[in-house]
């Protein structure tokens, strides 16, 4: 059925009439993303939390750590504690990856290609989100180009990024995504160079080698002139990356060029060009990713965990997340600071190391063993916690006061 399914999608990327029906069908979809991205930040991150404690609640970890019984962000901090990702794996992952089923999350794929994360739909999703978010800022700043006139170019690292799941469902028919080493960039730019291209994504290290190649084989300096209907160029950069500078110098004034703060484990925020926005990055308060904050000078698993209505502009904060990627207030070794609470907007100060979920000493052999280790609880029920599930569950903020009664 889903293969059916992809072959009408590709079928009807082909007629005129359909490309303007699902451009509608986006841009309503992509409206109502920046909706959510504007509605007030604390209940947007209470209802994404309860979301994701109510899918892993039937998991090893959610047993273990009572998540029937967590209604506020205090019981979540008092039940799950603060920990790093390699350490959440070492304590409660198989050493048989292939195991991983219903250990931290429902779902969790391994995927191929050596990535050492892995990944689930719910995860898919929220990245699928994150781009919406993005998409729907540039056609806000373009709103009258069109989309799905042309196609959108992903350019990822080597078994990467690079990932058709992580593109909105409607508009994989006119998504290119490609993995590619960097001697391969030069062959890229050349599939690519005299297609019309709208939409760019990906790294500004490998973007910027790809556009000097595109205009190498096109023979022309301004960008404009080889995708005269490019809307955006969107880039994912690292806290150690280069600046954007140059690669906005390169795209030229007409497309909309927006950085992205996406990690693996899970967008974190976004680039907002609004004229009425701060400048900054714009937390993606809606995009499946509950943000914690730790006082930079704070060690240990007790040490203070802050929600957004607690924190205070132009104080450093260690970045603790809970994501589909079966993370739990795992610290992911990235500081940032808030210039702005009302939006939430944050600019990264240290380095932001990707920390492996699994240690390469303990990282599986081909032929491992089957057999997962038994499960071990790393925190004991707290006495002051209600003492039965609740009748159920809900997303809205307003009835927890009913639950715990």
């Amino acid at each position: 059925m889903r293969a059916y399914t992809d072959h009408l999608l590709n079928w009807l990327a082909n007629a005129r009439l359909s490309r303007h029906l699902l451009e509608v069908v986006f841009r309503a979809r992509a409206r109502r993303q920046l909706g959510r991205l504007d509605q007030p930040p604390e209940r947007a991150q209470l209802r994404t939390l309860q979301g994701l404690l109510h899918q892993a609640q039937k998991t090893r970890f959610g047993r273990e750590h009572d998540f029937r019984r967590i209604r506020t962000a205090a019981d979540f901090r008092r039940l799950v504690p603060l920990t790093t990702p390699v350490e959440l794996a070492s304590a409660c992952w198989p050493v048989d990856l292939r195991q991983l089923h219903g250990t931290t999350w429902p779902t969790l794929l391994l995927p191929e290609g050596g990535e050492a994360l892995p990944t689930s739909p719910a995860l898919h999703a929220a990245h699928r989100a994150a781009l919406r978010t993005a998409l729907g800022l540039a056609l806000h700043a373009r709103p009258r180009a069109r989309l799905l006139a042309g196609q959108i170019v992903q350019v990822g690292e080597e078994a990467g990024p690079a990932r058709p799941e992580r593109i909105p469902y409607v508009l994989r028919p006119f998504a290119h995504t490609s993995a590619v080493p960097d001697d391969a960039l030069r062959d890229l730019a050349g599939r690519h160079a005299h297609d019309n291209v709208t939409c760019l994504t990906g790294s500004p290290e490998r973007l910027g080698p790809f556009l000097e190649h595109v205009k190498q084989v096109r023979g022309e300096e301004r960008l404009d002139r080889i995708w005269p209907k490019l809307i955006g160029v969107f880039c994912s950069r690292s806290a150690a990356g280069p600046s954007l500078d140059g690669l906005r110098r390169a795209v030229g004034n007409e497309p909309v060029v927006l950085e992205m703060l996406a990690r693996p484990e899970g967008p974190i925020a976004l680039e907002d060009p609004r004229p009425d926005a701060p400048g900054g990055l714009r937390l993606l308060i809606d995009c499946g990713t509950y943000f914690e904050f730790v006082p930079a000078k704070a060690t240990g698993p007790d040490a203070p965990r802050l929600g957004l209505e607690d924190v205070k502009p132009e104080v450093e904060y260690d970045l603790a997340i809970t994501s589909p990627a079966g993370l739990w207030a795992c610290r992911i070794g990235l500081t940032v600071c808030f210039t702005s609470l009302q939006p939430p907007v944050l600019r990264v100060v240290g380095p932001a190391p990707v920390c492996p979920l699994i240690p390469a000493a303990e990282a599986p052999r081909a032929d491992a063993p089957s057999s997962a280790p038994p499960p071990r609880a790393i925190h004991r029920q707290s006495a002051d916690i209600p003492g039965g599930p609740p009748r159920s569950f809900v997303h809205s903020p307003w009835s927890i006061p009913v639950d715990r009664g």
